[in-house]
């Protein structure tokens, strides 16, 4: 029998988005996008300095602008700078890195030998061994699953160029997915302290065109619902324009909302003003 869920009722983590009714579904979707926008004037200023770095970068005549050159000087549309990118990225992954796990271990000197005390003390060494091995095995498992190493130059190569790298890791299935965010543009942090080391969510913020949106995710919406363009939005303002095609606005939310599930952490991805995932 399903559970019955009204506007008021609070919802759980086991809650999914087809047990949620459409005032409650509206409210969460509501609530993560006005969350979302209350970020929108820092984000509006960085993603303006990582788009000034992009065009610098790759835009062979961006980089003649700011620049005073002299008659009788040579220029070239050469640009060395990705080349110090790529300079800098190797110097911090050339090498790569090791996974390295730690246990305690305890001291049997201080047992004497063949007591329950000192067998029982080794026992525990071992045990504490084997899971510190268990660990390493898994983590070098996941890295392997996901490209290796690899994950992590490219997010090395993304901050040296816009000064900040990400890694997005999710559960599918039974699999943990690391991936490298390409656009950190597509970030946004809310930050719970000054010392911008606590976050009450993170978001990732992207587009799909109308048609994936309801290939993907029309079960997910009530009879009658669609998706539809939502070029000229305040929140697709935030997102830069790269197609003529028509677009659908996503954000992808992990984290708290005082007014959602007791404020406790949640998953949601909303399309458009849609909640399609919970």
């Amino acid at each position: 029998m399903a559970k019955k869920i009204t506007p008021d009722t609070p919802v759980a983590p086991k809650d999914e988005v087809g047990d949620l009714n459409r005032a409650k579904k509206q409210f969460i979707a509501t609530a993560i996008n006005d969350k979302v926008h209350e970020l929108d004037n820092e984000v509006s200023e960085r993603n303006a300095y990582m788009d000034e770095r992009d065009s610098i970068l790759y835009d062979s005549d961006e980089i003649f602008e700011e620049l005073d050159i002299k008659p009788g000087f040579d220029k070239t549309k050469y640009n060395f700078l990705p080349r110090a990118k790529e300079i800098h990225t190797f110097q911090v992954m050339g090498r790569g890195f090791n996974i390295i796990t730690r246990y305690d271990k305890e001291d049997t000197s201080i047992f004497e030998d063949g007591t329950p005390e000192k067998k029982q003390a080794e026992m525990k060494n071992k045990s504490n061994e084997v899971k510190a091995a268990n660990a390493n095995s898994l983590l070098d498992g996941v890295l392997s699953d996901n490209g290796g190493k690899g994950v992590f130059l490219n997010k090395t190569a993304v901050a040296s160029a816009y000064g900040v790298g990400i890694i997005k890791k999710y559960v599918d299935g039974k699999e943990v997915k690391l991936v490298s965010i390409e656009s950190p543009q597509n970030f946004r942090a809310g930050w719970s302290s000054t010392n911008f080391r606590e976050r009450d969510f993170d978001v990732i913020t992207y587009q799909i065109s109308v048609d994936s949106a309801n290939r993907l995710y029309k079960d997910k919406l009530e009879k009658g619902q669609t998706f539809t363009n939502d070029e000229g939005t305040d929140f697709s303002k935030t997102l830069a324009k790269q197609t003529s095609r028509q677009m659908v606005s996503c954000v992808d939310w992990v984290g708290r909302h005082p007014d959602v599930n007791d404020g406790e952490t949640f998953h949601a991805l909303v399309v458009g003003d849609k909640l399609v995932g919970y």
